[in-house]
């Protein structure tokens, strides 16, 4: 059924369009008087670029008349890049989700938060706070990661290239992973937020 869908889906039409704005555009029956002149080199312009164009839709065409898995392949490849890149999560989002998490744990007892989340969302704090806290976009996803130093710090080892974060260990700076639209991290440590291990340790004690 794809191969049916990818068929009809083919511009059998473009080449009849192209040869429409083509024939509108072409200055062939232009009066001699605009023969040589700007308006006819722009003419000749746009009528190439369509003939490119059209030779380039022609053959994509033909390759998926004659490919249709890879073209299948391509298309899917395609949209699940561009939907990667428009859910591509900003730092603005990040923060909104740090203080959606902070006012959750705190709207519960102190006996009922778990610690892990807890003790999570107070070092994201301190490092905002400390400015350290940075947005890798990579396009398709985005990383928050933690620097050395704030940026509008002047000390020398704040602004030295050779004392910058180095490749090799920057993925233990990583703090959060952004992808469709989610901060993956954060989500999956509140999930049990309201369950506190140690006070069924307690219970289990008794």
């Amino acid at each position: 059924m794809g191969y049916s869908i990818v068929r009809r889906l083919i511009p059998n039409r473009i080449s009849n369009r192209y040869n429409s704005i083509k024939t509108r555009l072409s200055l062939d029956n232009a009066s001699e008087r605009l023969k040589g002149s700007r308006f006819e080199k722009i003419g000749n312009f746009w009528i190439n670029l369509l003939r490119d164009y059209g030779e380039v839709i022609r053959e994509t065409s033909r390759d998926i008349k004659e490919r249709p898995k890879k073209a299948l392949t391509y298309a899917w490849g395609f949209w699940a890049w561009y939907y990667c890149v428009q859910t591509n999560p900003d730092e603005r989002s990040f923060r909104d989700q740090c203080l959606f998490a902070a006012g959750e744990v705190a709207s519960l007892p102190p006996p009922l938060r778990n610690k892990e989340p807890r003790d999570h969302l107070v070092f994201l704090e301190s490092c905002y706070n400390e400015g350290i806290m940075r947005r890798l976009n990579l396009g398709v996803c985005s990383f928050m990661w933690i620097d050395n130093y704030d940026k509008a710090v002047g000390l020398y080892a704040a602004h030295c290239k050779y004392l910058e974060p180095k490749y090799l260990g920057f993925h233990e700076r990583i703090v959060d992973v952004g992808i469709l639209g989610r901060w993956w991290v954060i989500s999956k440590k509140m999930r049990d937020y309201d369950v506190n291990p140690e006070e069924w340790e307690v219970v289990e004690a008794r």
